[in-house]
């Protein structure tokens, strides 16, 4: 695979989880171990990245609050059961 077909793989994965230019995306760094999901994708469309690791479900509400968090990918024991599997709006489930 070229960098330009990586580049444009990133570029499809935030699209296909609604990350687009602007959003801050908040990861957790331990809910995948591939990081052209989760840190080229959001990238490579113009979003910035709030990483953690091991993000304690219990301090999502306060951590996304504080760093003005637009979107969530992370494990689903961090998120409510009924939001997407992948990323989320902030506060609200996915798209």
């Amino acid at each position: 695979m070229t960098f330009g077909e990586y580049g444009a793989l990133a570029v499809e994965v935030a699209r296909s989880r609604g990350i687009a230019r602007g959003d801050r995306v908040l990861i957790d760094v331990s809910a995948s171990d591939e990081p052209l999901f989760w840190l080229m994708g959001p990238l490579s469309v113009g979003a910035s990245v709030v990483l953690c690791a091991n993000l304690d479900p219990a301090r999502v509400p306060a951590r996304v609050a504080a760093e003005g968090v637009t979107k969530v990918f992370a494990p689903s024991s961090v998120r409510r059961s009924n939001e997407d599997d992948h990323a989320m709006e902030a506060g609200r489930p996915g798209r």
